[in-house]
């Protein structure tokens, strides 16, 4: 009801401006001077009625939101610009000799009042819709916090929170570590090489052939952070981490560490990764080992799926690099990674509602700076500075407005998240999927607001791909690790991924994107494993097009050139 008499208010406040416009305009003599200011004005309000239908329209058919405004300002639209015809036609029309329009007679104050009245009609309809909307947000904001603290686990015990050991090897950590000349030197030319070609995975071989881990720098540089190293194998040793104020339950987002060096965690795992590789390549493979179980325990207490990929990127290295043990071997085939696949509604129901929360804070005065900072009569640079609020004009007419209208749609996806997080809390099980490409489909027909839909379901999608790449080369790694026992046992690598069971598997993992079967090519001195996921007989590790998977590439053994 609400919609419907702004629709109406603002229908006869524009139709009234018009008609205001023309009466005025009616006193001149000359025509075109009649037709000017009427035209102008309704022109201007219609621009603004199809810049208003094309975003309605672009939200509903593009992001496929679910609300029906694109039909709400299409009709408004099409009646202001047949009715503005019409008061333009037949206020203006001369119909006498002497061509005295009949505008010219309309009573100009009562025009003046009565638009003026049914603006601040409109306004009371809109202060009172957006009151409502933030007394549901309000209420649904408080339900949130209450269901998100039960979420929490209880705080470690001080001997088994490993937080004040990593604060203690952050702090001997500089922003950022500077690495070997010789490193940057080949990360640059790597990154010329490899990087820049769109979606180059062949994992791990394009990331690590290009090092020479036997160059005296390497150990230069990881023995003067020796202590450290120290500090973070005993830290991720510890069965919980807990900073205080920090979130237990992160979202998954490999991607955003992956490419925030200045992460104390992501400089924590490459220097875990970097030692493994060169002990591997010094012939210490044990300690190598209990680098990369270091990454295994510190990507379980974060929950990171990023320093898990890194864990088992750095095993198929430090497998071509040396001759680990079998024991040292088997320590690994019993280490579980995080259940993504199970957990991730959990994860999402969570990360959803605490990102749409943070919406009550400074949203439109962010909104407002990140809009209009780069206007070039503005010569705004540089972040928000603290403090910074949007102008009274955008707080009282663009944000209720945005609340009225696409507020709904944003609540709609906080009482979904709701609902999945109060049921997470009473079935610890929550809704089971066949493999990713099922996840993915569920993902795309969720509906949702502006907001969930521009940039959280994107996002979403892609740590799913994400943390199916990880769990893949998880998989992956089990049957790397598997393979060289094997050798170590029969002298040569199984011919097919069968012989390895029962002594050694269970049974064979499936590829968890759509739990077929992984594939493994014998060569001369190493064994590749493989996803094939777009029906071809090699693997495509920089896919064409959207719809293709790109591939994992997993190699164990020295790699012949």
């Amino acid at each position: 009801m609400g919609y419907a008499l702004m629709w109406i208010e603002g229908m006869a406040a524009m139709l009234l401006s018009v008609a205001l416009t023309a009466a005025c305009s009616a006193r001149w003599s000359r025509r075109r001077r009649q037709l000017a200011l009427p035209l102008a004005t309704a022109f201007a309000i219609l621009i603004v009625a199809l810049l208003v239908t094309h975003a309605a329209g672009w939200g509903k058919f593009y992001f496929h939101l679910p609300h029906n405004w694109f039909y709400y300002t299409l009709s408004w639209t099409v009646l202001f610009f047949v009715g503005s015809g019409i008061i333009v036609r037949r206020g203006l029309k001369r119909k006498d000799k002497e061509g005295t329009p009949p505008a010219r007679f309309w009573p100009r104050v009562r025009l003046f009042s009565s638009s003026l009245a049914a603006l601040v009609l409109f306004a009371i309809t809109l202060s009172n819709l957006d009151l409502a909307l933030q007394l549901q947000l309000a209420e649904v904001r408080a339900e949130a916090g209450s269901v998100l603290s039960a979420l929490t686990p209880p705080p470690a015990l001080e001997k088994d929170n490993a937080a004040p050991l990593y604060e203690e090897a952050f702090a001997m950590l500089p922003q950022r570590d500077p690495f070997p000349s010789s490193r940057e030197q080949r990360i640059e030319t790597w990154s010329t090489k490899h990087w820049q070609q769109a979606h180059k995975w062949d994992l791990p071989d394009s990331s690590f052939e290009d090092f020479d881990w036997r160059d005296p720098a390497w150990k230069k540089y990881l023995d003067s952070r020796a202590k450290v190293l120290s500090l973070l194998r005993r830290a991720a040793a510890k069965p919980a981490c807990r900073f205080p104020q920090s979130d237990p339950l992160i979202f998954f987002d490999g991607a955003s560490r992956r490419y925030s060096p200045e992460s104390d965690f992501a400089q924590a795992s490459q220097l875990l990764a970097l030692d493994a590789c060169v002990r591997a390549a010094r012939g210490e493979p044990h300690a190598a080992v209990e680098d990369i179980v270091a990454l295994l325990g510190m990507a379980r207490q974060t929950t990171d799926a990023a320093i898990e990929k890194e864990a088992w990127e750095t095993l198929a290295e430090v497998l071509r690099l040396s001759e680990p043990k079998a024991d040292d071997l088997s320590r690994l085939s019993h280490i579980e990674g995080e259940p993504y696949l199970r957990d991730f509604r959990k994860v999402e129901a969570s990360f959803v509602l605490r990102s749409l929360l943070l919406f009550s804070t400074d949203f439109s005065s962010r909104w407002y700076w990140d809009t209009t900072k780069e206007l070039p009569f503005l010569h705004r640079k540089g972040p928000m500075p603290e403090g910074y609020e949007a102008p009274f004009w955008f707080e009282s007419t663009i944000v209720p407005l945005w609340r009225v209208f696409l507020g709904p749609d944003e609540l709609l996806v906080l009482r979904r998240s709701l609902k999945a997080c109060q049921e997470s809390l009473r079935r610890p099980e929550m809704q089971t999927f066949v493999d990713w490409r099922e996840l993915l489909q569920s993902l795309r027909n969720q509906e949702g607001g502006w907001v969930y839909m521009g940039s959280m379901q994107t996002r979403l999608q892609s740590n799913a791909r994400w943390a199916c790449d990880v769990a893949t080369l998880r998989r992956l790694s089990r049957l790397a690790l598997a393979l060289r026992m094997y050798r170590d046992k029969h002298g040569k690598y199984a011919e097919k991924l069968d012989d390895l069971t029962p002594d050694f598997l269970d049974r064979p993992p499936t590829d968890p994107w759509d739990s077929g079967p992984l594939h493994m090519k014998r060569t001369e001195g190493s064994v590749v494993l493989f996803t094939l996921r777009n029906g071809t007989e090699n693997p495509i590790s920089s896919p064409d097009f959207s719809s293709q998977r790109r591939d994992i590439v997993f190699r164990v053994g020295a790699k012949k050139n």
